[in-house]
């Protein structure tokens, strides 16, 4: 199945970052020596915490069951969302 994946802006005034990494992360800060997750934009780290706070870096998303942008306009209609995530938290999953 071909899908597409569309961002949106988030809804907390933080732009979305390109990677998210969760694990054990040893921070060098000596009041917070480990976290558990990192957002990261380019080749700077734009946030360490916890996984919960880290999510909400996530962009929004939709999930579409084909690429609109390659479909003659009569067949967008007949387009479907598969999945829909808004601040980190999937709202919608096909079953």
């Amino acid at each position: 199945m071909l899908s597409l994946t569309l961002l949106f802006s988030c809804s907390e005034k933080r732009q979305p970052v390109e990677k998210i990494i969760i694990g054990k992360i040893w921070t060098a800060n000596p009041q917070q020596p480990w976290a558990e997750a990192m957002a990261i934009n380019g080749d700077s780290i734009a946030a360490v915490g916890s996984e919960e706070e880290i999510l909400k870096w996530k962009g929004d998303k939709v999930v579409l069951d084909q690429n609109i942008f390659k479909i003659s306009t009569e067949k967008i209609r007949d387009t479907r969302i598969v999945n829909t995530v808004v601040g980190g938290k999937v709202v919608f999953n096909q079953e």
